[in-house]
């Protein structure tokens, strides 16, 4: 057996499936009399090896792992401290890139179909006011088009040209 680096349910175990031994024991409680279970220190853990229960190559593994770490390396902490916010993708086109005119908070999901703002749904009218929805394809066409007309004109390539402003007036 050998003694093992990480833990059960750890991730930085390798991918082999192994069985954990030693990982905890029972102390009995002087004052309660009863028995509480304790952790060993992780140097008393042992583990055998069992590559028959493998699931996924080692080279697939050892290449999610550096992608993983690779992600870790540049996310940026979420407001909890988190980096697990920083790595999600948008399901939409211009998730987390709208903002309310109101009070400046984000745009998310009302409905199925509709965009609105977070804070009015979720704070209330004493955070935001701004009750209105708008269809999720209509801001994104109208944008895409936007971006169309104003980018591909070669007159507009000027270095003075201001940077782009759209307001969508509901």
């Amino acid at each position: 057996m050998a003694i093992a680096s990480g833990g059960p349910g750890s991730s930085t175990t390798s991918s082999v499936s192994a069985p954990w031994f030693g990982t905890g024991r029972d102390v009995k409680d002087p004052d309660a009399g009863k028995r509480r279970s304790r952790l060993n220190p992780k140097d008393e853990w042992a583990v055998k090896a069992v590559p028959e229960w493998r699931i996924v190559d080692q080279d697939l593994w050892d290449a999610v792992r550096s992608r993983q770490a690779a992600l870790d390396a540049r996310a940026t902490p979420a407001c909890d401290g988190s980096t697990f916010q920083s790595k999600q993708r948008g399901k939409h086109l211009f998730s987390k890139l709208l903002t309310c005119d109101a009070c400046g908070g984000g745009f998310s999901m009302v409905s199925e179909t509709h965009l609105g703002c977070s804070n009015a749904r979720n704070k209330g009218d004493a955070v935001c006011t701004n009750r209105r929805a708008v269809k999720r394809e209509f801001v994104e066409a109208t944008v895409l088009d936007a971006l169309r007309e104003r980018l591909i004109a070669p007159e507009l390539y000027d270095s003075n040209y201001p940077p782009l402003a759209l307001r969508v007036d509901l």
